[in-house]
This record gives structure tokens, C-alpha cells and sequence, in this order.
């Protein structure tokens, strides 16, 4: 088991480092940032069935209940800043048991006009295979500093 966690790890790690995420504040500073989103994604799977609870009771008091499955996963942003937070997400139970973790990709288009930020749910923080038939429901951000 340490193992499978400690390969990972690393391959979180180097992942970041080859998509350029070590910039001029220097490898301290992203070693920080790395440690501070390892963290924070252990307390959101840890807060995970807690969080769940609330966006769905949220939800229902707005009138708004989910008809389908629903669990929050760590969300991991890749853009101008590294940030982590949960997303929930829903879908059939078959398919909601394969997402450990989602992958916001941020893009612009018409120069600028438009800011996109597409939310992947995937098998795993550091396989980013899709899954397929399971979307976002609601976004819970934290941003490391």
C-alpha cells in the first residue's frame, strides 16, 4: 500500500514539474505548494461524506434535490495558480464508484472574451482517465497560497 501511494506521489510530482508548474519563485516555493495540496486534498477525501451531506441538504431546502448518486472528490486546478478543492459529483452508482478525484483544465477563448473552465472527473489524482456519465454538481475551491 505505501508503495502504490509513494508511486502516486511521484508521479504527482512529476507531472507537475514537467507541465512547468516550477516557475521563478523556485523549487521551495512549489515543494511548499505541492505539500500544502497533498494536505488539503487528504482533509477534503477525509471531509468528503460530511460535504456530500451539506451541497445535497443545500440543495433540497432550495428545492433543488439530486435525483441521482452523488460524492465529493478532491478537485485539482492546473492553471496560472496550482489550487486544489472537492467537487461534487453525481451519476449512476456503477460509474460514481469510479471517480477519485476531478481535473479542471482552464482555457480562453475569443482572445480573452471568454473564460472556460471544464471539470473532468477521472479514475485517479494522477491517471487522468475520464469518466464517462458522472458530472459536476458543486464546486468547493480553496485556493493554495
Amino acid at each position: 500500500m505505501i508503495n502504490k501511494k509513494l508511486v502516486s506521489l511521484s508521479l504527482v510530482f512529476f507531472f507537475l514539474v514537467c507541465s512547468g508548474s516550477v516557475y521563478s519563485g523556485g523549487f521551495k516555493d512549489f515543494f511548499k505548494k505541492y505539500v500544502k495540496t497533498s494536505a488539503i486534498a487528504a482533509v477534503v477525501r477525509k471531509a468528503a461524506p460530511a460535504l456530500n451531506d451539506f451541497i445535497n441538504g443545500l440543495l433540497l431546502n432550495k428545492g433543488l434535490p439530486n435525483r441521482s448518486q452523488t460524492k465529493v472528490v478532491p478537485l485539482f486546478s492546473f492553471g496560472e495558480k496550482l489550487a486544489v478543492g472537492a467537487v461534487q459529483v453525481s451519476g449512476s452508482s456503477k460509474q460514481l464508484a469510479k471517480v477519485r478525484a476531478c481535473v479542471q483544465i482552464d482555457g480562453v477563448f475569443k482572445s480573452g472574451k471568454f473564460r472556460v473552465k471544464a471539470y473532468v472527473p477521472t479514475t485517479s489524482s494522477t491517471k487522468f482517465k475520464r469518466v464517462h456519465g458522472v458530472g459536476v454538481t458543486a464546486l468547493i475551491d480553496y485556493h493554495v497560497r
